[in-house]
C-alpha cells in the first residue's frame, strides 16, 4: 500500500527549473512594481507603528507595577524598621513582592 519510488504517485512530473522560474517571473511582475512595493511598505510601516506602540504600552505597565511593587517594599521595610511588626511577621509577602519585582523585571527586557 505504502509504494515508494517510480510508480508510487500517479501525477505527472513536474519540472522544479520550469516551475520556480514561472513563480519567480510572476512574483516579479505581479508584486515587486513600484506601486505595490510602495503600498507593502506602507503596510509595514504601519505594522512596525503598531508593535512599537503596544511595547510602549507594555512598557509603561511594567515600569508602573514595579513602581507599586517598590513602594510596597519600602512601606513593609519601613514597617519593620519601627518596630510596629516583626519582621517573620512581613518576610513572606516582602519574599512574594520581591519575586513579582524580579519577574517584572525580566519583562522589562
Amino acid at each position: 500500500m505504502n509504494k515508494k519510488g517510480a510508480g508510487s504517485c500517479r501525477a505527472r512530473y513536474i519540472n522544479v527549473d520550469k516551475t520556480e522560474t514561472l513563480v519567480l517571473n510572476e512574483i516579479r511582475n505581479h508584486i515587486l512594481v513600484p506601486d505595490k512595493l510602495s503600498e507593502l511598505a506602507k503596510e509595514v510601516e504601519k505594522e512596525l507603528d503598531n508593535a512599537s506602540e503596544e511595547y510602549s504600552d507594555e512598557l509603561k505597565s511594567v515600569e508602573r507595577e514595579i513602581t507599586d511593587v517598590n513602594k510596597r517594599l519600602e512601606s513593609h521595610f519601613e514597617f519593620i524598621e519601627s518596630s510596629r511588626v516583626l519582621p517573620q511577621d512581613l518576610g513572606s509577602r516582602i519574599h512574594e513582592l520581591s519575586q513579582r519585582k524580579d519577574k517584572l523585571g525580566m519583562r522589562k527586557k
